[in-house]
């Protein structure tokens, strides 16, 4: 079986009512797993300024960077993805189709990809009163 090479920058959105999340749809390889909202790129394309134009462009939000947090590699199936998370934090949060605002506590209890979980355990440092 050959393995598909996929690259993601993953923003991490902290605002004063929660993180950002989606949840996989049925039938999607990630079904019912809770991950971090992602955008594909192109390998040894990440960049923290594109990232902010990407959140600010698809999700509609303005964000501020707060830091780039460790980078990921997540395998499942037939994927090999390399995760470069940033952490953002939105002053305006507002609802967006498919995903929800959940606080840090709520997280904790979700069933998240193995990628994202890794991601949200590094968080604990960077927690930001808001």
């Amino acid at each position: 079986m050959k393995i598909e090479r996929l690259c993601r920058t993953v923003a991490v959105i902290q605002s004063d009512i929660g993180f950002l999340i989606k949840r996989g749809l049925k039938g999607e390889i990630m079904s019912d797993l809770h991950e971090f909202p992602y955008f594909e790129i192109e390998p040894n394309a990440f960049s923290p300024q594109a990232a902010q134009e990407m959140v600010s462009d698809n999700l509609k939000l303005c964000v501020e960077q707060i830091t780039v947090l460790e980078k990921v590699d997540q395998g499942f199936t037939r994927y090999q993805v390399r995760l470069f998370p940033i952490l953002f934090v939105c002053r305006n949060p507002r609802q967006i189709p498919g995903m929800q605002w959940l606080s840090h506590e709520k997280l904790m209890n979700l069933a998240f990809s193995s990628g994202h979980r890794k991601i949200f355990q590094q968080l604990d440092d960077w927690l930001l009163p808001v």
